[in-house]
């Protein structure tokens, strides 16, 4: 498996590169719009109607943060308020720039393989990016997973690249530090994955250097940089009703080559892989983990990352910005939730800590390394820990997120989605140091392209994210609307993506005061939407007795009754 770059088929990683990309393009239109998409600035909702409000502003979009149960924070809101003021709010306009983050994603999983361990480890992984079902399907929504995941892998090439001598280290400490910032801006699991990789810098520097590694103090930075939006996430942390206190399925499937096949609920009837295959995915993902503890990891320089612009001033006063910023953001909180907002408020003292930290540390470096290492022999347990970056990322934040479940369950399939690609490259590697020991062991390329395929084809016919198919329903319905015609719905978040295709400026649609509306336009034609697992609200009811239904259009899990005199 030793190959040159010049021999290596680069024909191959373009290859793989634009099956990705047909994947998730495909059909980029077909599927209708979930309610999890609706939550994107641009999209023209009708007010009082829908849920969230719609964001056609700056104001809406940070305001939405609030005020609508929104447990994420608000950098992809932002990107794509300004995309769909150029581009639009049509399916694939929305969807477009998940498509391509996911796309980025495979190359740059790629460059992390190839820089960390070797360029067939980089493809092996880059190829489980490009077909596992999940990554697909996360990078065909309006969301901000993708993202995510692509930022993620970025800022680890970055830190990387940080960690081996070169000209471009100001260079990569600036991108860094953004990348970073942009990924903690734009899904709240950033974080974990942040600390991985300041216990991966923290296993590379500790031992080696007498004063303050300048890569910790840069990561130090970034915290404190960022602590308004883990303000920003206790404010807005809730218990997610598809979140479970239980950890133990969602691990069982995170270490199935990152939810392969992930258990359909919502389909009818639902579906899930055999238990036995499910034993097989588990058991030879943890085992090609095992072997990737052995495989050659190209280690970074042992030497110390300069940062002299982060002297004591820089670093006090972004510690306190920050603390002004969350004291801000307590005040425009006050008025929605009292108890959050108190615990915003005891947040804003988190960056002087911060800063308090950076002082200790930087004066007492050199005596607790040397106290901590004399007690626990610290050279010889880090040693025993491997290099390997995405090891770290690929276990850390999960084992993290297991232990705070109790506490505040994040455990799902999209949450960590970013820390999947490391997991990949952890197989790969793995897979890679299998084969040079027994080469026969090279089978098991083909029976996981095989695997990873059918993962694709599993979750392009699945109900995931989207069980009620309102652009099938909305396909029926529109062409025999009258502009005339009332339309009864119930104001409610799985309710509002059929405003995505019944305009409330071309109909007369009603949510709420139904009898009224009805006295109103005595002779107009009544129309009722309805979700299968909706129960109709008692005053659509009542108002539509006196009536009798004359049709029903029906999609999967959806119809619109028409009631006339």
């Amino acid at each position: 498996m030793n190959i040159s770059f010049a021999k290596f088929p680069i024909s191959i990683l373009i290859a793989i590169t634009l099956l990705g990309a047909w994947l998730r393009v495909a059909d980029l239109d077909r599927m209708t719009i979930a309610h999890i998409e609706m939550y994107t600035p641009g999209i023209d909702l009708p007010r009082g109607l829908s849920s969230p409000e719609p964001r056609l502003n700056l104001r809406d979009t940070f305001t939405g943060l609030f005020v609508d149960e929104e447990p994420n924070p608000p950098g992809y809101y932002f990107l794509m308020l300004g995309w769909t003021k150029i581009f639009g709010a049509s399916i694939i306009a929305l969807r477009l720039p998940s498509v391509l983050f996911g796309i980025a994603s495979i190359l740059l999983v790629y460059k992390i393989g190839a820089l960390e361990n070797n360029l067939w480890a980089g493809i092996l992984a880059a190829g489980m990016v490009a077909l596992n079902g999940q990554q697909i399907l996360w990078s065909q929504f309006s969301k901000m997973y993708a993202l995510g995941c692509a930022l993620g892998l970025l800022s680890t090439w970055l830190l990387l690249m940080m960690a081996r001598p070169g000209a471009w280290q100001r260079v990569y400490q600036i991108l860094y530090i953004a990348i970073t910032l942009a990924g903690l801006t734009s899904v709240v699991s950033f974080w974990f994955l942040l600390a991985a990789q300041i216990f991966w810098a923290l296993r590379n520097t500790i031992s080696k250097t007498d004063a303050m590694p300048g890569v910790l103090r840069l990561q130090l930075f970034i915290t404190i940089l960022a602590t308004p939006l883990l303000s920003l996430a206790i404010f807005q942390s809730r218990r997610a009703s598809y979140l479970d206190t239980n950890p133990l399925p969602d691990l069982a499937q995170f270490f199935q080559f990152a939810y392969l096949f992930e258990p359909d609920t919502l389909a009818e009837p639902p579906r899930a892989l055999p238990f036995v295959f499910a034993i097989l995915l588990l058991t030879l993902t943890l085992t090609l983990i095992g072997f990737s503890f052995s495989a050659k990891t190209k280690s970074p320089e042992p030497r110390d990352v300069s940062v002299p612009f982060l002297h004591w001033i820089v670093m006090g006063a972004t510690a306190l910005a920050a603390c002004l910023v969350i004291l801000r953001l307590a005040q425009f909180t006050q008025g929605i939730d009292a108890a959050r907002t108190n615990l915003v408020l005891i947040s804003s003292a988190l960056p002087l800590l911060l800063f308090l930290a950076d002082i200790i540390l930087r004066r007492s470096w050199s005596a607790g390394v040397r106290a901590f290492g004399g007690i626990a022999k610290i050279d010889l347990w880090l040693n025993r820990i491997p290099n390997s970056a995405s090891l770290f990322l690929a276990l850390i934040p999960i084992a993290l997120i297991v232990a705070l479940t109790p506490v505040a369950a994040l455990f799902a399939g999209r949450t960590v989605l970013l820390f999947a690609p490391y997991l990949f490259l952890a197989v790969s590697a793995g897979l890679v140091a299998l084969i040079q020991k027994n080469k026969w062991t090279g089978l098991l390329i083909p029976f996981l392209f095989v695997a990873f395929l059918a993962s694709a084809l599993y979750y392009k016919t699945g109900a995931f994210e989207q069980p009620n198919d309102y652009k099938g329903l909305a396909e029926k319905w529109t062409p025999v609307l009258q502009s005339s015609d009332l339309i009864f719905v119930q104001r409610h978040w799985a309710t509002t993506p059929i405003f995505y295709y019944v305009q409330a400026g071309q109909y007369q649609i009603i949510g709420d005061d139904y009898a009224r509306a009805r006295r109103d336009h005595p002779q107009a034609r009544v129309w009722v939407f309805e979700l299968e697992d909706l129960p109709l609200a008692p005053e659509i009811v009542q108002a539509v007795q006196p009536l009798t239904a004359q049709q029903t259009l029906a999609a999967q899990r959806t119809r619109a009754i028409l009631y006339t005199r």
